[in-house]
């Protein structure tokens, strides 16, 4: 008896947190507000899009955009009511500048990648985008950590980090963690990121 009601005193505790945080909302949802927002013109890449239900039709959603012209912000905001007015949801879109990708770019990049398999044969990086912050450029990935390295994550992002500075001051990393289970579920999930829209 005493068992049943820390039970249920758990699983009841567990739906009050998952009404106040939001679950996850169906990903029939997500594919239609990205393909939404990447119908926009002006927007070049779509990242970052997160959706919490609430439960009663009430969506809490939030998402990035990059483009190339200066009226993306405005874009971000035309997307932000549209969002709203078409899912009846609360929506914040935020807007950032994209930068073009030169050589030293693309060298950085192979640089990343290089380390990464050198830390770990599993550990890999993804999702590149690049956003001009004054005379910075901020570059913004995906990391795919397996178990064996989620202890050492401090660690791991220090050693990225250090070659991207190798390349200027003017550079900076921001790196997004996809922890893993397992290494088989990490190296599935590396070779699904081409999916994903405005990415490489």
């Amino acid at each position: 008896m005493a068992a049943l009601i820390i039970f249920n005193g758990v699983k009841s505790f567990s739906d009050i947190v998952q009404k106040v945080i939001g679950m996850q909302a169906d990903s029939s949802i997500a594919e239609k507000i990205e393909e939404m927002i990447m119908q926009k013109k002006g927007i070049k890449s779509c990242y970052e899009l997160m959706i919490h239900d609430y439960g009663l039709n009430h969506y809490v959603v939030s998402a990035k955009v990059l483009g190339t012209e200066n009226t993306v912000c405005a874009r971000a905001s035309e997307l932000s009511i549209e969002i709203e007015q078409k899912f009846g949801c609360s929506c914040t879109v935020q807007a950032d500048i994209m930068a073009e990708e030169s050589p030293e770019i693309q060298e950085i990049k192979k640089d990343l990648k290089e380390k990464a398999k050198e830390i770990h044969r599993l550990l890999n990086i993804h999702h590149f985008y690049l956003i001009k912050s004054g005379a910075n450029i901020l570059i913004t990935a995906d990391i795919s950590i397996p178990v064996s390295q989620q202890k050492k994550r401090e660690l791991v992002y220090g050693e990225l980090s250090r070659t991207v500075r190798q390349h200027g001051g003017q550079y900076q990393l921001r790196l997004h963690p996809v922890m893993e289970n397992n290494h088989d579920k990490a190296w599935k999930t590396s070779h699904q990121a081409e999916k994903r829209i405005g990415a490489d």
